[in-house]
């Protein structure tokens, strides 16, 4: 959360950016909003995991804040990794406006995905206080992902929503230059909450050195992925609560941070991906952006380490799939 305008301009003209090839597949598939037209032969009575092959791209910001042309650049990326993947597989974009009404059983119904890929966010945290019809939006999708079982890695404002989602807005707290950070629960509770506290803002703007922890070295994503690679941030908000959650990759700061941005936090965001503690869940959530290369900022690419953690996360998916009996 917490993205600048300048950055706004860039997601946007980083979609304008993309060759011909890439815009149009972009632009061609499905939008935000569109439910794709399915198949009857893809509705089967019986479960069958070789029929999901779906993803499903859900941004949660507002529209005001975040309309489809500020994340054509990141669908792009989903899309890029999930068809190098395989390129049978569909991405389908959506917002949590049209998963408003589902249940868990009904989006797996409705779409029966192999997993969801929950975006990042332009929209301000202290918006929740605010209005009311979002709030209400972001209410509904946060029982989604504390009850649904279709595999999930969520990405930055996402990641965030997720810590909110199980241990409440205490859990994200605002980066600072200096001092402890200011939790969003103190800015909700604020008389009149306000946008851009604490000032000056800072972050992680680049490509920044994470690096596996003791635990992480365990998990078959970590292991498949690589152990103290960089990867693409671009946030000024943070999860500082991992209770249910297992951390499975921290801010690295005995190395220096890929990046030519100016004004950065001192101390690095801790959190960088962590993965809920329930063996019958496959929930995954990085601070950092897998299906991006890079920022403006950024003096190197990630080397491909977004696209190998993709890759393994689905995987796992289709494992956990396969694992399920027939209904």
């Amino acid at each position: 959360m917490g993205v600048s305008t300048r950055r706004r301009v860039l997601a946007t003209l980083a979609g304008a950016a993309l060759s011909p090839l890439g815009l149009s597949r972009a632009l061609a598939a499905p939008g935000l909003g569109e439910a794709p037209t399915l198949d009857p032969l893809l509705k089967p009575k019986t479960f069958e995991p070789t029929l999901r092959r779906r993803v499903l791209y859900v941004v949660i910001d507002r529209v005001e804040d975040g309309p489809m042309s500020y994340h054509q650049s990141n669908i792009h990326g989903v899309r890029t990794a999930v068809s190098a993947f395989d390129p049978t597989f569909e991405v389908v974009a959506l917002t949590v406006t049209d998963l408003a009404g589902m249940d868990a059983a009904l989006l797996d119904a409705t779409y029966q995905p192999l997993a969801v890929f929950g975006a990042g966010s332009f929209t301000e945290w202290f918006m929740y206080a605010v209005d009311s019809s979002w709030r209400s939006r972001l209410d509904h999708y946060m029982g989604l992902l504390r009850t649904m079982k279709i595999p999930l890695v969520a990405v930055c404002g996402s990641h965030q929503l997720v810590a909110i989602a199980f241990n409440g807005f205490s859990a994200v707290a605002h980066m600072t230059d200096h001092g402890a950070p200011v939790r969003v629960s103190e800015e909700l509770a604020a008389p009149k909450p306000r946008g851009m506290w604490p000032w000056p803002r800072v972050g992680e703007e680049g490509n920044y050195p994470v690096l596996a922890t003791q635990a992480g070295l365990l998990d078959p994503i970590v292991k498949a992925s690589g152990t103290a690679p960089v990867a693409a941030s671009h946030h000024k908000d943070m999860v500082v609560d991992t209770s249910g959650f297992t951390l499975l990759y921290q801010g690295d700061e005995s190395r220096t941070p890929a990046t030519t941005a100016g004004e950065q936090v001192k101390v690095r965001c801790r959190v960088q991906g962590m993965r809920l503690d329930d063996p019958t869940r496959l929930l995954y959530s990085t601070q950092f952006h897998p299906e991006m290369r890079g920022f403006d900022e950024s003096t190197t690419d990630d080397k491909g380490f977004g696209v190998k953690w993709l890759h393994a996360f689905l995987r796992e998916a289709q494992a956990f799939w396969a694992a399920k009996k027939p209904a």
